[in-house]
């Protein structure tokens, strides 16, 4: 009887791995469709079985292949078929449209770029060039292969921020930095000259400056401040050559020194050669954003539209022209930087509390706004980056020395790249950097951290073009 008993167990057992259902597949890349006549796959199967699926419908039999994602009504299969379908209380008696892509895979390859003290803020661009700032008062601009290409000095104190500004002529570029020293500088680049100059130095901001970006139209700059100011500043009368004239200059000497408790000296300077700078000391508007505690993070990704997140664990969507608070959206935790998705609409939040979270700007209900919480740092989050051609994918970066790369349509992150983790370093910056043609594997992630390297995570599709 025992025998018997076993062995219809076991004749159960094999019945249900042997339960099938109609699935389709369906892929919006070209290069990797298969038919999409309904077959009958085992409920079985997860993601990697549904690969070699995938794989001998194309006729691969290379067990190398690089695994697929897979998705049903937009939601990442991450458990068995059979397990997913009953979540998601769908019928095995339908045809199962399910839709794959390959699988975005860590980075196999990156370049340490040393610098002399943390590197702060990194900003990548889609022309081979990243700029970073560093604690050690520089900036400097590198090549997409990591190798350093000129080094700016001027800042009394660390640099916190850098934007590019100007892309139109890759050999004519200008950037802007942001630092402790309460100042903002903007730089022209000359790439055919290899060379960095300071063009001028804006001068309001009555505490350090966390943050700067450029408007789209990159005739305007924003900063924020932990004096709790948002300021609007206009470049577009800065001349990109340097003038020999102007009613209020500074100049700069050749040496570089550090000037410890010294930042609002005229005087002192760590430029490179002598040069003229143009002073700027009134900006075309500013705020102060009441309680705020200090602003962490200024947005300007669209024309009539600019967000913050400042201490007070407060998102402001701000309208350009007037400078007002159009809207508010309150968080759970203090935040240290956010970016906005010109593909989705979407706001993507790094905080102190470890989570990174996704808002819909756009909703009505405040409390509704917030549509995800990507929960797998272990601490305080301090960058969180879109993937510029894609409105699911970005990138986060955490004290507890990561970096993380997000499909917000699953909560569990792509990758993790832990090259500081075990040093006990802290990653405090990210950005994305292109050399090839927008699409969305096209990009490789730039991050920094307080090893004082500047690091370039390759995309294995750059790698392989």
């Amino acid at each position: 009887m025992e025998s018997e008993n076993k062995n219809n167990n076991n004749n159960n057992k094999k019945v249900k791995e042997e339960s099938k259902v109609k699935v389709k597949f369906i892929t919006n890349d070209a290069n990797i469709r298969v038919t999409d006549t309904p077959i009958a796959v085992p409920v079985r199967l997860g993601r990697l079985g549904l690969s070699e699926v995938i794989h001998h419908l194309r006729e691969e039999e290379n067990e190398t292949s690089k695994p697929f994602d897979f998705l049903i009504n937009g939601k990442f299969i991450r458990t068995t078929l059979d397990k997913h379908i009953k979540n998601a209380n769908l019928s095995e008696e339908q045809i199962i449209t399910i839709e794959y892509l390959e699988a975005i895979t860590e980075p196999k390859r990156e370049k340490e770029c040393q610098h002399d003290d943390w590197v702060s803020c990194v900003d990548g661009s889609n022309f081979g060039l990243v700029v970073s700032g560093s604690y050690d008062l520089g900036v400097r601009v590198w090549g997409y292969d990591g190798e350093l290409i000129s080094t700016g000095t001027g800042h009394l104190a660390g640099v916190k921020s850098v934007c590019w500004i100007n892309d139109k002529n890759a050999d004519n570029l200008s950037f802007v930095s942001a630092s402790m020293d309460k100042t903002l500088r903007v730089w022209n680049f000359n790439r055919s000259q290899s060379e960095i100059k300071a063009l001028a130095c804006l001068k309001e901001h009555t505490g350090t400056i966390e943050s700067v970006y450029v408007s789209p139209d990159s005739s305007r700059i924003v900063s924020a401040s932990m004096d709790s100011t948002i300021k609007l500043w206009s470049i577009k009368d800065i001349p990109n050559q340097h003038a020999t004239t102007s009613n209020s200059i500074e100049k700069s000497n050749s040496k570089k020194r550090r000037l410890a408790n010294n930042t609002n000296s005229e005087t002192a300077a760590v430029d490179q050669q002598s040069e003229i700078i143009h002073n700027i000391t009134e900006s075309l508007a500013s705020v102060t954003v009441p309680n705020s505690q200090g602003v962490t993070v200024v947005n300007w990704t669209t024309q009539f539209q600019m967000l913050s997140g400042s201490m007070d664990s407060k998102i402001r969507l701000w309208d350009v022209s007037t400078l007002i608070a159009n809207d508010t959206i309150s968080t759970p935790a203090p935040l240290t930087h956010l970016d906005y998705s010109l593909e989705s609409g979407l706001i993507v939040t790094a905080h102190k509390d470890r989570i990174v979270r996704i808002w819909d700007p756009r909703s009505s209900d405040e409390t509704k706004s917030q549509t995800q919480s990507l929960i797998s740092h272990k601490t305080w989050v301090t960058s969180v980056n879109w993937n510029p051609s894609s409105k699911y994918h970005c990138c986060s970066t955490s004290h507890d020395g990561t970096v993380k790369y997000w499909d917000i349509r699953t909560k569990i992150p792509l990758y993790t790249i832990d090259t500081l983790e075990k040093s006990k370093d802290k990653v405090l910056s990210s950005s994305f950097i292109s050399n090839k043609n927008k699409n969305i594997n096209d990009y490789s992630i730039v991050s920094g951290g307080t090893d004082s390297k500047l690091r370039i995570h390759y995309n294995d599709k750059q790698e392989q073009q």
